[in-house]
C-alpha cells in the first residue's frame, strides 16, 4: 500500500447535505456512507451539470463545530448551486491518495463501499504514522473521490 503524496487544489463540489447522517467514528463505517443514503428523497442532478468526478465527505455544516453532516455531490464548473443542493468547498492541502479499487464500472456498490472502507481502514491504521507522514487535521479533511471507474482516498498529510 503505498500511495500517491500529492499538493491538491480547493475542491469545489455540488450536492447534498445529508444532516441526520450518523456518523459512526471510524474507516470501516463512515466511508462510503453513499451506500446508506437514499437519494430518491433528494433533487436529480441538473442535465446541464458537467460531471468532474464525485466526493463524498464529512464537514462541518456552515461552519458549526458541534455538527456534522455528510455531503455527497460532484465537482463541476457550474457557477451557482441549483435549488435544492448545496455548494461545499474540501480545502486543498498537502494529501496522500490511495486507490481503493479501479473497478467502480463493473462492482456493485456493495463490492464498492467494502473496498473504499477497506483502503482507508488500511491507510490510517498500516501507512500513517509509519511511513514519515502524519495525519493533518488542520491542513485538509479525507475525503473519498469518485472518478472514470476508480474510486481514491485522499488523506491530508504533514512530514511527521
Amino acid at each position: 500500500m503505498k500511495p500517491e503524496i500529492v499538493k491538491c487544489e480547493d475542491v469545489r463540489a455540488i450536492g447534498y447535505e445529508i444532516t441526520d447522517a450518523e456518523y459512526k467514528c471510524c474507516a470501516e463505517t463512515n466511508c462510503a456512507y453513499w451506500t446508506e443514503v437514499d437519494f430518491r428523497k433528494y433533487p436529480p442532478y441538473p442535465a446541464e451539470m458537467n460531471n468532474l468526478g464525485d466526493v463524498a465527505v464529512w464537514m462541518h455544516p456552515a461552519d458549526d463545530k458541534e455538527k456534522l453532516a455528510y455531503y455527497y455531490g460532484t465537482v463541476t464548473d457550474l457557477k451557482a448551486a441549483p435549488e435544492g443542493f448545496v455548494e461545499y468547498t474540501v480545502p486543498g492541502g498537502q494529501y496522500a491518495v490511495f486507490t481503493a479499487t479501479e473497478d467502480l464500472l463493473t462492482d456493485s456498490p456493495a463490492e464498492t463501499a467494502r473496498k473504499v472502507r477497506e483502503c482507508a481502514s488500511k491507510a490510517m491504521s498500516e501507512w500513517i504514522g509509519k511511513e514519515g507522514y502524519a495525519y493533518d487535521k488542520d491542513n485538509g479533511m479525507m475525503y473519498e473521490f469518485y472518478k472514470g471507474g476508480k474510486a481514491r482516498i485522499y488523506i491530508p498529510v504533514k512530514k511527521a
